[in-house]
């Protein structure tokens, strides 16, 4: 499993979760992100490409930033 540079997002209002890995990225994508949204189709196809091998974690890092900010989940700057 691949991992990636640390993503902490704002599940509810005050607590926040770190998100280092495909899975959790899979599982934070699926729980909070708009799935109607291109940058959310984009963000499951990066994380389904790291979990195969083939794609790069800062691709899917920034992918799956670009999905919860589009759905107005709070990601804390690195």
């Amino acid at each position: 499993m691949k991992s990636i540079r640390p993503v902490s997002i704002e599940e509810c209002v005050g607590r926040f979760r770190i998100i280092t890995d495909a899975v959790a990225m899979g599982d934070a994508l699926v729980k909070f992100a708009d799935k109607d949204l291109e940058s959310f189709q984009a963000a499951a196809q990066c994380c389904m490409a790291l979990l195969d091998g083939s794609g790069d974690p800062e691709v899917a890092r920034a992918a799956f930033i670009r999905a919860l900010s589009d759905s107005g989940v709070f990601v804390k700057p690195d």
